[in-house]
């Protein structure tokens, strides 16, 4: 049967909200798997999130809506990290890796900036991530769950699905902390769903840190005095480990020994002089001189604000915490899923590369949400208030 002029297919509305309600999704599903695949295969992933950011930054580029929206605060740290980096420039080694430059600005300023922008052009963006974020939850924890089922548990093994098991235990649990406290407003089965599947899921891949900081932020979502409680013992617990078994011989605790070794010897090269302490050596110059248990030449630190100290000095690493601490100040801790999940992701920081590499994109877009949900709440409550003014003033005149 042909169409009368006018006449529109009976399947293109269902197809239309089909892409309505999953297409931006699909587009972050993208985005984050883009983000894992640049620590296993760097020049791919980063291609392939050049042009899913560039697809992005299009939107509110192009929208007759409101664009660009700078947050305050984003501002004062865009010039902080300016005048830090630039005067520490002067004092850096040469061989700085720019890279980590850039990394700065487009983890805390480019894409947060780009996602408060798309936020007010795009109602449904949060929708979109939150249904992305769900997506690769169960996807990853499925091929986690073959991955098991196929070779087996183990230990020591330093890779599953073909990736370093560090690094999508990292993004994993960033995940489960996020899906965990946005639960509060579903049912008690479906929060237990994702304890369950979360928590299974992160022993299966067997990171150390991430099972640690899942169980103290799963105690957290029942009671703050419990997360603050375990959070403390773990981190007794850690020193314990590191310093009064390190000639134990056991593997299993080698990686906590090695990074304890690191630290040291980071923070021997920091305190060297004032002038390193405030300006650093330059991104990308630190190379371990650790002789034992093959460390030597190793050039991560495993502690994301040793990095920071160490290449870009303690101003810059000054500026980062205090922006932390507006956070801390402005949103608390647990109280929401973004921001569990910005604070789990920056505790496990300490045990690793942290936002200098694939997980600094999962962190800035979580970042971006938690600014965004503020405004959102902000604008709501301004309504509300100008809402019941309305009426006060209506009955006032009657």
């Amino acid at each position: 049967m042909s169409l009368t002029e006018g006449e529109t297919p009976h399947h293109l509305p269902n197809m239309r909200r089909f892409l309505e309600r999953w297409g931006g999704a699909a587009l972050f599903v993208i985005y984050i798997f883009l983000s894992v695949l640049v620590i296993q295969d760097p020049i791919t992933g980063y291609i392939g999130l050049a042009f899913v950011l560039g697809l992005w930054f299009a939107y509110p580029a192009v929208s007759r809506k409101q664009a660009f929206m700078v947050p305050k605060a984003t501002i004062v740290l865009a010039v902080g990290l300016s005048l830090t980096i630039v005067a520490s420039a002067f004092f850096w080694k040469r061989g700085a890796d720019i890279k980590d430059v850039v990394g700065l600005y487009t983890f805390y300023v480019f894409i947060p900036t780009l996602y408060i922008s798309t936020s007010r052009t795009l109602e449904n963006l949060n929708i979109y991530v939150h249904r992305a974020l769900n997506i690769f939850f169960f996807l990853t924890a499925g091929a986690v769950g073959g991955d098991f089922l196929v070779n087996g548990f183990s230990l020591y093994e330093s890779s599953i699905l073909g990736l370093n098991k560090n690094s999508v235990a990292f993004f994993f649990e960033v995940i489960y902390c996020y899906l965990l406290f946005e639960s509060r407003e579903k049912s008690s089965q479906w929060t237990g769903i994702i304890i369950g599947v979360g928590l299974v899921t992160l022993f299966l891949v067997f990171s150390k840190t991430a099972i640690g900081f899942g169980v103290v932020f799963t105690l957290g979502y029942f009671s703050s005095s419990l997360f603050w409680l375990s959070l403390f013992a773990i981190g007794v617990l850690g020193v314990v480990i590191t310093f009064l078994f390190e000639r134990a011989g056991l593997v299993v605790l080698r990686t906590a020994i090695d990074r304890a070794l690191l630290w040291i010897n980071a923070l021997s090269e920091i305190f060297e002089s004032w002038t390193r302490f405030l300006f650093g050596y330059g991104p990308g110059n630190y190379v371990s001189d650790v002789q034992r248990y093959g460390l030597a030449g190793k050039k991560s630190i495993h502690n994301y604000y040793l990095q920071i100290a160490h290449g870009f000095g303690a101003a810059t690493l000054t500026v980062i915490l205090s922006y932390f601490l507006w956070i801390y100040q402005r949103f608390g801790v647990l109280t929401s899923g973004p921001v569990a999940a910005f604070w789990i992701f920056n505790l496990h920081a300490t045990f690793d590369v942290g936002w200098v590499t694939g997980q600094g994109f999962l962190a800035s877009l979580i970042l971006g949400m938690i600014i965004t949900q503020n405004l959102s709440r902000s604008s709501l409550e301004l309504a509300s208030a100008r809402t019941a003014g309305d009426s006060a003033a209506g009955t006032g005149e009657t």
